[in-house]
């Protein structure tokens, strides 16, 4: 039996038991024919071909062997899994995995093992023993609130105000389509084009921050959520639309220039995954600064997913899970990799985002030209 068709197999049980999986199968062609969403989490610098979360909290990763697989070396990568997931498994065609069973058990290893007319028999052993948030679970927790592979740091404006800008063209009493709104957002914030990298990012921006979201029922549709309602109200309580528009004009920290707002916003980023760990991490840190090397590896060392999907460009993960690997920390902070590998909006809109809303000084610096960007000159300074 193929690879992909195990696959499928073990991703559907795994979606029925726990009511989501999440599959790793790039070039394969199960990946047409699989209901279950991507995955780019790592554990010991792989890919599980399988994850999913048992109970809420507990994290299962699993790697998928079929015909032709090397079922020792995927033992050996079940083996690493342990590392980040409480439930690790080897899951293969019933006559091979039998060979196996008995390691896997005694190792702490699950076992699914598919029959030929693809019938399951599933053995697993008590939990690993991890804390509960941890790095994956962490991980799984994102794209259960939002399935794409993007993230906040990502997002190309330099001013927070942008990403309220779609509450202020959604009607708080019915839903309206992405064009419509996109259209709005062109005539009163001056977007071009209702497909543009601005336009998505204040998309994106409000989907992650709580404050819209994707009609269920119908296509191409957004609501405000309840969340986006009330901060819609806060904000114009005291400011017109216009006033707020204009805000995005001004070089100062909106913190200084507009407090009232700022702290709206800055209670939404807080509750925004990787804002708040961002910051969390930059409390532990010296409050004089600390370069960006030193802010990536204090971040590897507690979550390594996080920090290479918050820092560095999704191109460019596999040669960085590589360099993790065999421990070349080094060549990651190297001026002509980090201007090629790491992304723009960390030193540049995210930077000055963090700056507006008083989690950084307005000190630090930050780059708009990728190719002048110096990580050696990359501080970090939190704003007390």
């Amino acid at each position: 039996m193929k690879t992909e068709r195990i696959l499928e197999i073990v991703a559907t049980h795994l979606t029925d038991e726990y009511g989501r999986a999440w599959v790793h199968a790039p070039g394969t062609q199960a990946m047409g024919k699989l209901q279950a969403p991507g995955h780019h989490i790592s554990i010991g610098g792989w890919y599980p071909d399988l994850l999913a979360l048992r109970d809420g909290d507990l994290v299962v990763a699993g790697v998928a062997c079929g015909e032709g697989s090397d079922y020792l070396a995927g033992l050996g990568r079940a083996l690493t899994f342990r590392r980040g997931a409480h439930y690790s498994f080897l899951a293969g065609e019933v006559h091979k995995t039998r060979q196996y069973r008995d390691t896997a058990l005694d190792s702490g290893l699950g076992v699914i093992s598919v029959s030929p007319d693809e019938r399951l028999d599933v053995q697993f052993p008590s939990p690993s023993n991890l804390p509960l948030e941890n790095d994956v679970h962490r991980e799984l927790e994102i794209l259960s609130r939002c399935n794409v592979r993007r993230r906040f740091a990502s997002l190309s404006f330099n001013h927070p105000i942008h990403f309220v800008a779609p509450i202020m063209a959604i009607r708080p009493d019915a839903p309206q389509s992405k064009q419509e709104v996109a259209s709005l957002l062109m005539e009163r914030w001056g977007f071009s084009g209702s497909r543009t990298e601005a336009w998505w990012s204040c998309f994106y921006g409000a989907l992650f921050l709580g404050l819209i979201r994707e009609s269920q029922t119908e296509e191409e549709t957004l609501n405000l959520s309840e969340l986006g309602v009330q901060v819609r109200n806060a904000l114009l309580e005291r400011n017109s639309a216009a006033e707020l528009r204009e805000l995005v004009n001004k070089r100062v920290p909106l913190l200084d220039h507009a407090p009232d707002v700022a702290l709206v916003l800055r209670g939404l980023y807080l509750a925004e995954p990787d804002v708040s760990l961002m910051v969390r991490i930059l409390r532990t840190l010296e409050p004089t600064g600390v370069g960006v090397e030193k802010l990536i590896l204090r971040t590897l060392e507690i979550y390594p997913n996080t920090a290479v999907n918050l820092f560095f460009r999704a191109e460019e993960h596999d040669t960085v899970l590589e360099l993790l690997r065999g421990a070349r920390y080094r060549e990651l902070f190297e001026p002509e990799f980090a201007r090629k590998a790491m992304l723009q909006g960390v030193y540049g809109p995210f930077k000055r985002q963090m700056i507006h809303l008083g989690f950084l000084r307005s000190g630090c610096p930050t780059w708009s030209e990728p190719e002048k960007y110096d990580p050696g000159e990359d501080l970090w300074i939190p704003r007390g």
